[in-house]
């Protein structure tokens, strides 16, 4: 006894409407003046189309190449025209577009007029898929004029409503300006404190800003970061990790992680969280590390995650960043990313077939003539963070290549000492095994860019750093390329005779101080250990070769030296034209380069000939003034 099915309604179409009129009871097309007439009255019918249409034909002069008085006056008549209307206006496409040119031209009297007829409704315009560019360009002019009582009234606007804004994908941009753009390190940390009060118990903005300047740290009202307010009110611990760990959860979902307060939100939760829940956040992280890397306390975060990630969760970053390492390597911030990668991942071989690999191609490409031709891009040795980053692998203790901001997020590695300690580590291997592993596969190619580069890299600051360390590691390694690179340093001098524009005697400075250490470390050694090492001899060799050929350079004895020659220190050089030459090397920068050559003990002969090259030039160097010229002279009067 099946129930009979009951039959659907059909569903009735509407008849199609055809664009027509009726003349004379017959049908015709429109013709295309009709349609144009048709569109007048349909834009005419809409809200305020006259001040529109005012506000248009004014808008469409070239506001860039008119005189800053007939500008300005086009400005505040199109200002005046759409008075009263502004809130209306910004959440249409076209008027939009004519505030923003207002608020980029306008004068600070115009702007605040502006301001008074939005204000209070910038959260709804930041919403609106228009209204969010006006918003926008307000906060650019408020960036720019600093005005503080405008400031602390936008920031009270919007405090409150960041949690919707920042998962709204019109919003989160605003926001994001807002924080990093627009506010003081008070109202930034302001802002942060919406996520550690819930809606129903959270004190407004005003009460958080009276109580900044008060010295009482268990005030709820009192501005904390989420350590200080986890230490002040230790019973809201679990309740407030919760409440971000729920949001943050649904920013990653959305995938809403290019701002900066959600960086910073993130980055302070992970330092108070535990194991478990850090670990399963930076699961959510690894698709979403390159996203990060647009800020530069979003690489604080990757970095941290890194550091103390699982085996598994380490390779999976090193997938993510797959095809975008050379990018990185150039970014402001990201270097720090691949530098903290050399310093804990265990896994060297992983380490050179993933980021190894994807550097030496960009360094092959550097000095590639075919490819740097083509390529219209800054050459990848002369990046000033591709130069720290080398600089971090070959001497990461060295305080005087890094800022302490580098120091603090990229500390030395923590080795596992027990299995029992509570300490946590960051990775197994011994820092110098891992380094030299390394340095295997990438220093012969980094050797080849820096000898390509050298000219532009010796009178650079950080450049110069970097080939004096490239220097000491081929003294290290003994490659075929040592002496060759010995020599490009020295035919560099010969090149640029003066060294009169730049740091480079810096450079060459800082090359001789470092075979010294090395020579009395290697000297100090064999006194302890009673055994020659093959290690300390190499450095020995280099270092001898290229003072020798420094020295040579300087007192014009471009060939070698016959090794039977007496070396004994002279009143009277035996050709006065190689001392004369000497004479124009003391009187540029050269001569701090010079002054090193007589400190160092390692190579009595060069020292020597360097001292028969320089005592007839006492008298001259007497009379200048400079203060290199002046401890030369004292240096050669105890000599004589």
């Amino acid at each position: 006894n099946s129930t009979p099915k009951a039959k659907k309604p059909k569903l009735v179409k509407s008849p199609k409407v055809k664009k027509a009129f009726k003349t004379d009871g017959k049908r015709k097309a429109l013709t295309r003046e009709d349609r144009k007439k048709a569109k007048k009255r349909q834009i005419a019918a809409k809200p305020h189309a006259e001040i529109v249409e005012k506000a248009k034909v004014l808008w469409q002069y070239n506001f860039e190449e008119m005189k800053a008085s007939e500008r300005q006056k086009t400005v505040e008549k199109i200002i005046e025209t759409m008075s009263g209307k502004l809130f209306d206006l910004s959440m249409k496409h076209d008027t939009s577009r004519v505030i923003e040119i207002c608020l980029k031209y306008a004068t600070k009297i115009y702007v605040a007029k502006i301001y008074s007829e939005l204000k209070g409704h910038l959260v709804e315009l930041s919403l609106n898929e228009y209204g969010r560019f006006v918003v926008k360009s307000y906060l650019g002019q408020l960036a720019l004029h600093r005005d503080r009582s405008v400031s602390e009234s936008v920031h009270e606007e919007f405090f409150g409503n960041y949690q919707k804004l920042l998962i709204h994908r019109f919003a989160a941009t605003n926001v994001d300006f807002l924080y990093r753009q627009c506010s003081t390190v008070k109202q930034r940390l302001i802002m942060m404190q919406e996520f550690f009060h819930s809606k129903p118990f959270r004190p407004s903005y005003k009460e958080f800003l009276s109580s900044s300047e008060s010295k009482e740290e268990n005030s709820e009202t009192k501005p904390h970061s989420l350590k200080e307010f986890i230490e002040n009110f230790p019973s809201k611990k679990d309740s407030v990790l919760s409440e971000i760990r729920f949001f943050v959860q649904k920013v990653l979902s959305k995938e809403m992680v290019t701002t900066a307060i959600i960086h910073q939100l993130i980055y302070q939760y992970l330092q108070n969280c535990s194991l478990d829940q850090e670990n399963d956040l930076v699961e959510q992280i690894i698709p979403l590390s390159l996203q990060f890397q647009q800020s530069e306390i979003g690489c604080f975060v990757v970095i941290r995650s890194i550091s103390y990630a699982k085996p598994k969760f380490r390779k999976q970053f090193l997938r993510a960043f797959k095809g975008k390492i050379a990018e990185m390597c150039r970014d402001d911030y990201a270097w720090r990313v691949i530098a903290r990668c050399f310093s804990v991942i265990d896994d060297t071989v992983l380490l050179n077939k993933t980021i190894s690999a994807e550097i030496i191609i960009a360094l092959e490409n550097d000095y590639s003539p075919e490819i740097s031709v083509a390529d219209n891009s800054s050459p990848f040795t002369l990046n000033k963070n591709v130069c720290k980053l080398f600089l971090h692998l070959l001497n990461p203790k060295c305080s005087q290549y890094f800022t302490e901001r580098d120091s603090e997020v990229l500390p030395e590695p923590i080795l596992k000492a027990s299995e029992t300690s509570e300490i946590r580590s960051t990775s197994k291997k011994d820092c110098q095994t891992r380094r030299s592993e390394i340095l295997k596969s990438l220093f012969p190619t980094l050797v080849k860019a820096c000898c390509h580069r050298s000219a532009k890299l010796i009178p650079d600051r950080v450049g110069g750093q970097l080939i004096v360390e490239v220097f000491l590691e081929c003294s290290r390694q003994q490659l075929e390329e040592s002496e060759s690179f010995a020599n490009l340093l020295v035919d560099y001098v010969r090149n640029d005779p003066l060294m009169l524009y730049g740091p480079e005697h810096r450079t060459f400075k800082r090359i001789i101080q470092q075979i010294c250490e090395l020579e009395s470390v290697s000297q100090s050694s064999k006194m302890e250990t009673d055994e020659p090492n093959g290690d300390d001899d190499s450095h020995q060799h280099l270092g001898r070769y290229f003072i020798e050929r420094l020295t040579n350079e300087f007192c014009g004895l471009n060939d070698d030296i016959d090794e039977d020659e007496s070396m004994k220190v002279s009143k009277e050089p035996k050709k006065r034209s190689k001392a004369r030459s000497v004479l124009q090397w003391t009187q540029t920068r050269a001569i701090f380069v010079i002054l090193e050559l007589l400190k160092q003990k390692i190579d009595t002969k060069s020292r020597n000939r360097l001292l028969n090259s320089l005592m007839p030039l006492i008298e001259d160097l007497r009379k200048d003034s400079h203060v290199g010229a002046q401890l030369l002279v004292e240096i050669l009067e105890e000599e004589n």
